[in-house]
């Protein structure tokens, strides 16, 4: 998952501000300032004023509704950071930075059935814009390294040790304001995945393949470069994020042809050329494969039609 900010996206987000209450002052306060002052019979009620609602007015609250939460027949869960596993893919409702919020918002991972077989996907609605998203709902493949475990025994996985590592997708998104879709993998310095250890991250590859026209990612373009007939832009970060030890991560990503929706990708052969360039070890291990939307304003739905990784080790 690609952290926009250096907030970490380990803890728990602040929550938005409630309204303040009313400071009530004790009958025998008020009766010994009339004492010395002299008051009127107009004397402050001894029932203050009742707290503002924390309830969402009705118009509000519809605002802030994701666009296919009330559809028939779909389940959703807007818990933030609840997960819901389909084999070794695990759906996320990451809302990483929903502190930045600028009003009401929802965000949930939805399911609905079709063709006989379970189908989920993510709904969104955000006020306002944030150049470095809200959220990142996405599919974990691997060992997110806030993770207890990993969703399967085939990562992490050392990078000179893949033959192959093949992302088919497929997905349908309809929606208002700015998102992009992504693929992410977590690079770490430990294969051992049995417990939270983000301290272990050295790096973090993106690939955009469906986003914002003039959009530019994070950090310094550096260079443009071709793999397997298709150019990318290499963005680059030293220091991104926060392991929890007041360190970041290096953060790489890649801009290649956009309004990709649908394909199969080797990301083996990206992982090779950064390690020809030293810009990444192949002593590391790929933790994680990830795809996601980041979510920079307005409101929309994705279904995921098909999500398939293969992990081919060498030898």
């Amino acid at each position: 998952m690609p952290n926009w900010t250096s907030l970490p996206n380990w803890t728990s987000l602040l929550n938005r501000v409630r309204p303040p209450h009313w400071v009530r002052l004790p009958q025998w306060k008020w009766l010994l300032l009339c004492t010395g002052l002299g008051c009127q019979s107009n004397m402050p009620n001894a029932t203050p004023p009742a707290p503002a609602s924390s309830q969402l007015p009705p118009e509000a609250a519809q605002a802030a509704r994701a666009p296919t939460t009330t559809g028939a027949g779909v389940t959703r869960d807007c818990v933030n950071y609840s997960t819901t596993a389909q084999g070794p893919y695990h759906y996320q409702n990451n809302m990483w930075a929903e502190g930045k919020a600028k009003g009401p918002f929802e965000q949930c991972i939805v399911a609905r059935q079709s063709a006989g077989k379970t189908q989920l996907g993510w709904t969104w609605s955000w006020p306002g814009y944030e150049p470095l998203g809200f959220g990142y709902p996405e599919i974990i493949f691997g060992w997110k390294p806030w993770s207890e475990r990993s969703t399967t025994p085939a990562l992490p996985l050392r990078i000179s040790e893949i033959r192959a590592l093949t992302l088919r997708y497929a997905v349908t998104t309809e929606h208002t304001g700015k998102a992009a879709l992504s693929i992410s993998m977590f690079v770490t310095d430990s294969s051992r995945a049995s417990a939270p250890n983000p301290q272990s991250i050295v790096a973090e590859l993106v690939l955009w393949l469906d986003y914002p026209e003039q959009a530019t990612p994070v950090g310094t373009r550096t260079a443009q470069f071709e793999v397997a007939g298709t150019s990318y832009e290499l963005w680059y970060t030293p220091q991104h994020g926060d392991r929890g030890d007041g360190k970041g991560w290096e953060l790489f990503y890649l801009k290649g042809s956009n309004h990709q929706r649908k394909g199969t990708i080797q990301l083996q052969p990206l992982l090779a050329w950064l390690s020809t360039q030293n810009l990444l070890r192949n002593d590391r291990f790929v933790a994680s494969v990830e795809l996601g939307n980041e979510l920079m304003g307005g409101s929309g739905t994705t279904w995921v039609q098909d999500f398939d990784v293969v992990v081919n080790p060498a030898g």
